[in-house]
């Protein structure tokens, strides 16, 4: 879907930020599309992003701790950054779901 986005838009190479991302694979899924070039994966938790660092450690997606509430924006890669496409999985995964028990999690 990220892929069809970009090459049907005016974008050649688009830049992706995964918030909150966790241990999903999701940002090495993102950076093996065609047309994406590059993918920053944030997560709170500096354990996730060791080990997502340890488990694809050449997969070219940037694995950074980052705190959305608390952290400056300021720091590299974010500062003065944009991106073509955020993605928040953990609300994709609430919004997909059939039950509506898990789904008011999101709510």
């Amino acid at each position: 879907a990220a892929a069809a986005m970009v090459r049907g838009g005016r974008q050649t190479a688009a830049r992706a930020v995964d918030i909150g991302c966790g241990t999903s694979t999701l940002p090495v899924a993102l950076i093996s599309q065609p047309g994406i070039l590059a993918v920053v994966a944030l997560d709170r938790e500096q354990h996730c992003v060791e080990h997502m660092q340890a488990q694809f450690p050449s997969s070219g997606v940037q694995w950074l701790q980052f705190d959305l509430f608390r952290d400056e924006i300021g720091i590299p890669p974010l500062e003065e950054a944009s991106f073509d496409l955020v993605v928040d999985k953990g609300m994709l995964d609430c919004a997909l779901v059939e039950d509506c028990g898990a789904a008011l999690l999101c709510a």
